[in-house]
């Protein structure tokens, strides 16, 4: 049963993901208009007009960036009040992801209208395109109302999408829109620990994308969630992120700091490690893998310095970054540690580290660093 619900539920994402390349393909697909017509359907507002405007907002940058300037943002919310609320939340969804147009929807209180709104939905699918507008919204701050009223309002649309991905917890749509607009919000500090208890409490239901793209940007060396993170089953479904090109970024940062509390667990899934090494030597996410390997190294007890370096091949991943001396900063820092643990752990890797020196006479910074590790 439960693989059967996982089936479904991965087959859900693959959807998203195809959706979201078909509108790549359907901006393309959308015939251009220019400013001139796009300003005589406005002047026009007919049944047809609106529907061709609102299929203009999914267009090229350039067309969207026009219907803004000759007043795109006033037209559509003018329809807002009107029985064409859907093509006006589509059409304001498309124009608000371009931030010139933040300060005119701030100034025409949408935000505060769409607060009230998301509630009068028809039916899911109505809430759906609501909730993503709102996403979309969500992003905008004020800098005029006070920092005391964006809180109040950050608050209010955490609130929002935290009730309904609550009350819907098996519509994936709605749990989709939701954590976007979770998303939106990952900066504001006081939602912070329960947006990161919220995306542990809900992997592996057909949205990981967008729950590992917010702990990628939740996470940091703060204790709290790193345990909020241990107490989930990410370790678990760990191995599988891994194996999925989109997700490999937002898993190895989390595994990064993960490993500065857990090594042991890491060390202890060989299905991880075998996904990390398949990465590595794919030569795909090195800095994040090379800070992984820093952190493993830094954290682990004496006796497993060795194996980590023997099981991940730190020394021959190193000796091929050494050819570009891609990720300098990083690449110094891991070279730091081992030659401060053992110098003689970096001895193959020293004809490679004096061409480098040769190559960066001009960079006295790098020098001096190369220049420690090579005494």
């Amino acid at each position: 049963m439960n693989s059967l619900l996982h089936q479904k539920r991965e087959c859900f994402s693959l959807k998203i993901r195809r959706n979201e390349i078909e509108k790549i393909f359907k901006e393309k697909r959308i015939p251009q208009l220019s400013k001139e017509m796009m300003l005589d359907l406005i002047n026009n507002n007919d049944q047809e007009s609106i529907n061709r405007l609102t299929d203009a907002t999914a267009g090229s940058k350039e067309q969207t960036l026009d219907l803004i300037q000759i007043g795109g943002i006033q037209f559509f919310y003018e329809l807002l009040q009107s029985k064409e609320k859907t093509n006006a939340i589509i059409g304001l969804g498309n124009l608000c992801s371009e931030k010139s147009v933040q300060e005119e929807v701030l100034e025409l209180k949408i935000i505060e209208y769409m607060i009230d709104e998301v509630h009068r939905y028809k039916n899911l699918e109505d809430l759906s395109l609501r909730l993503w507008f709102l996403s979309v919204l969500a992003k905008f701050k004020s800098d005029s109302q006070g920092e005391e009223s964006n809180i109040i309002e950050r608050e209010k649309l955490f609130n929002i999408f935290w009730m309904y991905q609550k009350k819907y917890p098996d519509v994936l749509k709605i749990q989709q829109e939701c954590f976007h607009g979770f998303y939106a919000l990952t900066k504001v500090t006081f939602i912070q620990n329960e947006l990161m208890e919220l995306c542990c409490n809900n992997l592996n239901k057909g949205i990981d994308n967008i729950i590992l793209k917010i702990m990628y940007y939740l996470i940091n060396d703060y204790v709290k969630f790193v345990q909020i993170l241990h107490k989930s089953q990410f370790i678990q479904f760990c191995a599988k992120y891994l194996q999925i090109s989109c997700r490999q970024k937002y898993t190895l940062r989390i595994l990064y700091y993960y490993a500065q509390y857990y090594v042991e667990t890491i060390l202890q899934n060989k299905d991880i490690i075998h996904q990390i090494i398949i990465i590595q030597n794919s030569q795909m996410h090195q800095k994040q893998i090379i800070l992984l390997h820093y952190a493993m190294l830094f954290k682990c007890q004496s006796s497993q310095f060795m194996d980590i370096i023997k099981e991940f091949e730190i020394i021959h991943n190193l000796k091929i970054l050494l050819e570009n001396f891609q990720y300098e900063q990083q690449t110094l820092c891991l070279l730091a540690l081992l030659k401060q643990t053992n110098k003689e752990l970096i001895k193959d890797l020293i004809p490679d580290l004096e061409r480098v020196y040769q190559n960066k006479k001009e960079n006295e910074k790098t020098l001096r660093k190369l220049q420690l590790i090579l005494d």
